[in-house]
């Protein structure tokens, strides 16, 4: 309905939500409590991946959840660049916040976070 530059804007929308969730996965790894938000973002891109496959065959242009998805992943990203610049800033003033566990924020991990796999039970 509204053409190619339309077709451009949706898919700049879809292709910036991608990278933003890894830029979450990426950046959420030196987080003490980052799992759930590594976890999300890639339940987000695989709904965007069944979003667009589902797109193909169906008619699911005034479904709205992408954008919901959007939102979340902006507020995520969002979430995390603050509590970056926090850390830094309380780096700089030789500052400890702890973290929920007792780490402290303002130090980086020396090992990236390892999610781990849920196997099935035999």
């Amino acid at each position: 309905e509204h053409g190619f530059i339309g077709l451009f804007l949706y898919l700049l929308l879809m292709g910036q939500t991608w990278f933003f969730a890894g830029w979450v996965i990426r950046n959420a790894r030196n987080e003490p409590d980052g799992a759930w938000m590594i976890f999300l973002a890639r339940m987000l891109q695989v709904s965007q991946i069944g979003f667009l496959v589902g797109g193909t065959f169906l008619s699911l242009s005034y479904w709205d959840m992408p954008f919901y998805q959007t939102v979340v992943i902006v507020a995520m990203r969002r979430l995390l660049k603050e509590r970056q610049a926090t850390a830094a800033r309380s780096k700089a003033n030789g500052e400890k916040i702890g973290a929920q566990l007792g780490e402290p924020i303002g130090e980086p991990r020396s090992e990236p976070m390892t999610v781990p796999v849920l196997e099935p039970k035999a």
